[in-house]
């Protein structure tokens, strides 16, 4: 892996969202971090803000100036550019000292658990030592001006909330909700509770503990991020946000999902907005492969020859499914993701990181938190609630 730290530089036809919704901001130049988004002096909080780029131009100049907006500043804000060939770097460079306060370069082929790790090494060295949160953001993920603050508001209501998530709407059209909050069912797909295209009419703003986030505006403890080792890198892109929340609830800390913060995201290589490097391979394909891991990597020794068996079953239903619908890409997408392929590698990673089997599960069906996502919790696979 290869990282270098640049240097703080000198100062140098949408449809309309639904009434009080936030769209982002219109210009397209990032502002000052000393002021909030109508001009007031901001409070600086105990907050580290990392920022992932990667062939981010078509987005960047948004998200830059919603972190300008920002009604609270992060202590520190850091840039990863995990070698764009865009016009990141100087989009990045135009906004360091004003909304960013350094930039990390690395390697093209780095993950995104790994190129946030990279951004949090560089704070090591940095005056005051680590902060006490870490916020999450991506290069196609814009936080609304309060997104931050309502984080950090409901973290303090709780000092058992370890992990805590943003509603995500789309970035083309606000009234779209993409996810407020996530789980997976048996099979190993993504569950958000989400219909289709479903708009956002504060139907699920309630705050609610949750199996995971996603990363997009994620706000992390410290703490326990160090203790967890923070994302998975053998997860470098797709999934990795469902193992982290996974780990974090399993190690006794809650994961909660904060409506009232909200933020705009593309889901770029979710989309094929963007081309992947840190993994080979379709997005589907790659999706399905870790989604099939994770759920390996988590499934208590008791019942893990059962459920290798259920998804291999339910994979070759998937394939058939697949090709009687005449999509052979899908099919080749499922076998490549076969269960029996990555048995030995979820193994590894337990073992590894001493996740999954290795730790303690709740007792009894009374002890899960989501009775509304079956197969996700591990008291799931106990009692089947």
């Amino acid at each position: 892996m290869t990282v270098r730290s640049t240097l703080p530089a000198p100062d140098s036809g949408d449809p309309a969202p639904p009434a009080g919704a936030w769209r982002g901001p219109e210009r397209r130049g990032p502002r000052r971090a000393a002021s909030g988004a109508r001009g007031a002096p901001r409070t600086t909080v105990d907050v580290t803000a990392v920022v992932v780029a990667h062939d981010g131009e078509r987005w960047l100049p948004e998200v830059l100036a919603a972190l300008g907006d920002s009604t609270v500043a992060p202590r520190r804000t850091i840039a990863v550019d995990t070698g764009s060939s865009d016009a990141t770097a100087t989009l990045l460079a135009g906004a360091t000292g004003r909304c960013l306060d350094r930039v990390v370069v690395a390697d093209r082929r780095l993950g995104y658990g790994a190129a946030v790790q990279a951004g949090l090494d560089v704070e090591r060295d940095a005056s005051g030592g680590p902060s006490a949160w870490i916020w999450l953001l991506h290069d196609d993920c814009a936080p609304a001006p309060d997104a931050l603050a309502r984080l950090l508001e409901q973290a303090s209501a709780s000092p058992s909330i370890a992990l805590l998530g943003a509603k995500a709407r789309d970035w083309d059209d606000p009234r779209v909700l993409v996810e407020v909050g996530l789980s997976t069912d048996r099979a190993g797909h993504r569950a958000t509770g989400l219909e289709r295209r479903e708009q956002d009419q504060g139907q699920h703003d309630g705050v609610r503990d949750v199996l995971a986030v996603g990363t997009a505006g994620a706000l992390v403890r410290r703490d326990v991020w160090d203790a967890l080792g923070g994302l998975d890198k053998m997860l470098p892109v797709f999934r990795d946000d469902l193992d982290l929340g996974w780990r974090v609830n399993a190690a006794g800390h809650r994961v909660v999902v904060v409506p009232a913060s909200v933020v705009r995201h593309a889901r770029a290589a979710t989309t094929g907005q963007r081309r992947l490097h840190a993994a080979r391979g379709r997005a589907e394909g790659i999706d399905r492969r870790h989604a099939l891991l994770v759920m390996l990597a988590h499934a208590p020794a008791a019942v893990f020859p059962l459920v290798v068996l259920r998804l291999a079953v339910a994979t070759l239903v998937r394939v058939l499914g697949f090709l009687l619908t005449r999509r052979p890409v899908r099919a080749a997408d499922e076998l490549a993701a076969d269960p029996s392929t990555a048995t030995a590698t979820a193994t590894a990673t337990a073992t590894a990181t001493g996740t999954a089997t290795a730790t303690a599960q709740p007792s009894s069906r009374t002890d899960c938190r989501w009775p509304g996502y079956c197969g996700a919790h591990p008291c799931c696979w106990r009692s089947g609630c």
